[in-house]
């Protein structure tokens, strides 16, 4: 019985909390009690370190829903909680076997959407049951190829078109699909919240030290060279590579560390997304590689000292790598200013670094793979939680606003941002003014606003689209945040109407 109570209690708050409202304080309020009964049914009679760290980062982030509310900060909570709310619920020690294990279960539908009424009932071969087998994948199929020729076939997408719609039409007569869709997700997340049995598909050895295997038990596995020869195979893989590396960094050391002059680049753009795109995949790949081949056996081959100073210096030369796209991505952001794919780029490189240096104690300590998923997953984490607590939006716009290079600022993304900073838009809409004029003396042009008052308009829509909104809903939907902007546009708007009158 208690299972139900917890299930009708859940989606009671989900439905109060969710329903016609936006994210804000409903969501801490939500995933706040997601924790406390997490905390209170957890299965562990002492907590270890983890527990309690993802615990106070999960709160960290929910403060900042309430403070910031932007929707990194958001989005992290959500993050957080899950992983707190499984590490709780199960004997799994990590961050990513929490998360991993976590989604899956999300997906397994085994249990039932409501407690106590398992789809097992379905098991005995009644005529119903087997229909249902027999006719649900072919029209999964069938429907995934009407969508198919939808997009294909322009005559056959207008008609389908039209069935759909009448098809909906038909249905929002007997109940609203909007609401009908809305309780069907607070039922698999509360279903999800209060589930006891959970899915184990990834998990890591508690240990975390290397254990040499046996030469019977190897044989078992697809190792088709002797661990000589793969030595060897290893010792001649990161030479070259080594060698590689020693050029590539020569070259960037050379031209990106010391020489660099923006004005011998054609492209600066393409410098950076393109060229910090295809170093970041090379970083990810050597990850790979090295964790690959220090494995297992390597690590306790007799004289390997030379190998592991040449993983030891392809590692260093990774790290070399990641800082050259460092510096690339601060010369544009010297030229272009900040974005938020920008500042994303840095939090990754410094995740890269990270790994890097866990991959060199790895190999030094003679670690396993599990150390390194345990150890990374619980950096990522903490690094995405500090991150979410910073007001990057605000960060972003105060920088562009007061950067020196006015003809090379996308005017475009400050309405991109969240409705938080439009204020400091309205307070600065002469700085504005000036990028824009300035970037109309381009030969290349790229924002969409030709003059300040096309941006002007746009903002003053979004502004009257972003408080009518908010003065739809409730409490649940409050946010510190949102209240100081709301505050500041109404003063600002006011001041200008009595301004106009004037």
């Amino acid at each position: 019985m208690k299972p139900l109570v917890h299930f009708i209690t859940f989606l009671f708050a989900f439905h109060f909390l969710f329903w016609q409202e936006t994210l804000g304080l409903n969501l801490f309020l939500f995933g706040s009690a997601i924790l406390v009964y997490s905390f209170i049914t957890k299965i562990h009679d002492n907590l270890s370190k983890m527990h309690l760290a993802t615990l106070v980062l999960a709160l960290s982030c929910g403060l900042s829903v309430i403070l910031l509310n932007t929707t990194f900060s958001k989005f992290m909570f959500v993050f957080a909680v899950v992983t707190s709310h499984i590490s709780l619920q199960t004997h799994f020690y990590s961050v990513y076997e929490s998360l991993t294990n976590g989604l899956i279960s999300f997906l397994n539908a085994k249990l039932g959407l409501i407690p106590g009424f398992s789809p097992k009932v379905l098991a005995p071969q009644t005529t119903a049951s087997i229909v249902l087998r027999v006719v649900s994948l072919p029209l999964i199929i069938f429907s995934l190829y009407i969508v198919l020729f939808s997009f294909g076939n322009s005559v056959f997408g207008s008609l389908s078109e039209g069935f759909f719609q009448n098809l909906q039409t038909f249905f929002s007569r007997l109940f609203s699909f909007t609401y009908t869709s809305f309780i069907f997700l607070g039922i698999v997340i509360v279903r999800w919240v209060i589930r006891k049995k959970w899915s184990a598909r990834f998990k890591l050895v508690p240990e975390n030290s290397l254990t040499r295997k046996s030469r019977k038990k190897e044989q078992k596995h697809f190792h088709l060279l002797d661990l000589k020869y793969e030595y060897l195979m290893v010792f001649t893989l990161f030479s070259l590579l080594n060698i590689l590396y020693l050029v590539i960094n020569y070259i960037d050391v050379k031209w990106v560390w010391f020489q660099f002059d923006v004005s011998q680049v054609e492209s600066l753009k393409e410098l950076v997304h393109e060229g910090v795109g295809w170093l970041i995949v090379t970083l990810l790949v050597s990850i790979f590689i090295i964790s690959y081949y220090f494995r297992g056996n390597l690590n306790f081959y007799p004289n390997n000292k030379s190998l592991k100073l040449l993983a030891y210096g392809w590692i260093i030369q990774n790290g070399v790598l990641a800082f050259s796209v460092v510096l690339r991505t601060l010369y544009y952001v010297q030229y272009h200013g900040l974005a938020s794919k920008r500042i994303g780029v840095f939090l990754f490189l410094a995740i890269v670094l990270f790994g890097l240096g866990s991959l060199f104690y790895k190999i030094q300590k003679k670690r396993n793979f599990s150390f390194l998923m345990r150890v990374n997953s619980a950096f990522i984490l903490s690094s995405l939680v500090i991150a979410s607590l910073l007001p990057w939006n605000i960060i972003t716009v105060q920088f562009n606003l007061n950067h020196e290079v006015t003809n090379q600022i996308d005017v475009d993304n400050y309405l991109d941002l969240d409705p938080q900073i439009y204020p400091i838009l309205y307070k600065n809409l002469d700085k504005i003014e000036n990028q824009i004029v300035n970037h109309q003396r381009n030969s290349v042009r790229w924002i969409r606003y030709q003059s300040l008052e096309d941006f002007e308009l746009e903002l003053e829509r979004r502004t009257k689209s972003y408080l009518n909104k908010k003065n739809k809903v409730g409490w649940a939907s409050w946010s510190y945040a949102d209240q100081q902007a709301i505050t500041a546009l109404n003063n600002l708007r006011n001041k200008r109407h009595q301004y106009s009158l004037k």
